[in-house]
């Protein structure tokens, strides 16, 4: 991840990574809680969706960035 994050933003290697690593330490955070919270008071159901719906918008994000920088 680093590698292709710099390979993004050459000028500036260490905003990109600490960028990443911010991007990282919020999904560990709040993922986790949000997952649980969603389940306890919702459904598993529900808290298997909106997993799904939060991979698949991060594969789109991905997929726009990448176009961009190529």
């Amino acid at each position: 991840m680093f590698l292709s994050l710099v390979r993004a933003t050459p000028a500036t290697p260490g905003a990109a990574a600490g960028m990443g690593v911010a991007g990282l330490a919020a999904g560990n955070a709040l993922g986790p809680l949000l997952f649980g919270v969603t389940a306890q008071s919702v459904s598993l159901r529900a808290a298997w969706t909106g997993a799904a719906i939060m991979a698949a918008l991060a594969a789109m994000l991905l997929r726009m960035a990448r176009s961009r920088v190529s």
